[in-house]
């Protein structure tokens, strides 16, 4: 099954500029990796204050921001074949604004010959109700559905996660969690929900991302979405015989 789970952390609060963190890729160094960051701050961050970085690289966003009466919740990705030799990625998050934040991360290993590509996203908030919930779609199995949750309550110690925990922090005042599912059918929807009887105020951001068939290992890749890259003209605009890469595998060109 695709993206198996290499590490998870939280941060703890802070207010320093930058908020640093890190987190572990997985055990190999050639295959294609996903990683996920989710930045929980007790107000929606400035316009001053850039996208996080991952080991220097800036980091791409699911969503906007999803903010409620005590708290705000961001969430970033990034797909790459990182080296990894056992030491961790920095992750680094502007903080121009002086926020109380704390990060989530996640790390998650594909196979050998498979890349990952972000499928959908959704959000959702409440000034004050139970059970935060919230629909993510995906598309072609197999894929995976991420989300994370801030949540105004003192206690954490209710919470439970509708699908797979990966863990969940008590921050003071607040508190946060972050959670996943692997899904097998296509084109579909799920429920990323929270068991929480307190009621209180939260936000929550889902992502999908999908497997497909690539290069890895250093190979060249060969389709994407399905689509063989000898019957592609453009991606995105540009064209198919200007790329020599995507996310780091080869294209062949």
């Amino acid at each position: 099954m695709a993206f198996s789970l290499a590490n998870e952390n939280n941060t703890g609060e802070s207010t320093a500029n930058p908020m640093n963190g890190a987190i572990t890729p997985g055990a190999s160094g050639t295959n294609t990796q996903l990683i996920v960051v989710y930045v929980i701050t007790n107000a929606p961050r400035s316009g001053l204050d850039a996208a996080p970085t991952l080991g220097g690289d800036s980091m791409s966003q699911a969503g906007t921001v999803e903010s409620t009466t005590e708290g705000a919740i961001e969430m970033w990705y990034l797909i790459d074949t990182f080296t990894s030799d056992g030491r961790s990625l920095a992750i680094s998050v502007p903080n121009n604004s002086s926020r109380t934040m704390s990060l989530l991360a996640s790390s998650w290993l594909l196979p050998a010959g498979k890349v990952a590509v972000f499928d959908d996203d959704n959000q959702a908030s409440s000034a004050g109700s139970t059970n935060p919930t919230v629909l993510v779609d995906f598309g072609l199995a197999p894929s995976i559905v991420i989300s994370g949750l801030f949540t105004g309550a003192a206690s954490v110690n209710g919470l439970t996660a509708g699908r797979v925990l990966l863990g969940k922090y008590d921050t003071g005042n607040e508190g946060q969690a972050h959670q996943y599912i692997l899904n097998t059918k296509d084109n579909s929807n799920i429920a990323m929900n929270w068991v929480f009887s307190t009621s209180d105020d939260w936000a929550t951001i889902g992502g999908s991302f999908r497997e497909i068939t690539g290069g890895g290992g250093g190979g060249d890749l060969v389709s994407m979405d399905t689509v063989a890259f000898a019957d592609m003209v453009l991606v995105n605009g540009v064209s198919i015989s200007n790329i020599t890469s995507i996310n780091g595998v080869l294209t062949g060109n």
